[in-house]
């Protein structure tokens, strides 16, 4: 996608692909087969995993479930319920910190964290109100 610079912002990622799946899902009449995202190897299995039809619960995380602009604006009407965890900075940062730093140097791995996943993270916190369910960090 060329965005590999600013992996993790909303264009960063396939929504389109993430709806079709959810549809399918909420449809519940076929096994679905669901991408999974490999830290590892920092690109999607497109067969990741398989969902049987049929079951029951099945829950995704993701930063944007809550956006109002397309195409994440169909994600919502397909989810029964979404949670917003209520990470502070003084623990999301030593994670993106702790993370970053497998694959970047400390200096790297910072400026990533100010140029792409602050942004984001304020960008996802803007949506909270919207959240069923807002829990709190303890």
């Amino acid at each position: 996608m060329g965005l590999s610079s600013v992996k993790g912002i909303p264009d960063s990622f396939d929504a389109a692909s993430f709806i079709v799946h959810l549809t399918r899902l909420r449809r519940g009449n076929e096994p679905v087969t669901w991408p999974v995202y490999d830290r590892k190897a920092e690109e999607v299995a497109q067969q990741g995993t398989e969902i049987d039809e049929g079951v029951r619960l099945v829950v995704v995380e993701g930063n944007y479930l809550l956006m109002e602009t397309q195409p994440w604006r169909q994600v919502r009407p397909l989810l029964d319920e979404v949670w917003y965890l209520d990470a502070p900075d003084q623990v999301l940062i030593p994670r993106l910190v702790s993370r970053h730093e497998r694959h970047r140097t400390p200096a790297d791995a910072l400026a990533k964290i100010r140029s792409t996943d602050l942004p984001n993270a304020r960008l996802v916190e803007a949506t909270r109100h919207l959240a069923d369910v807002i829990i709190g960090y303890v």
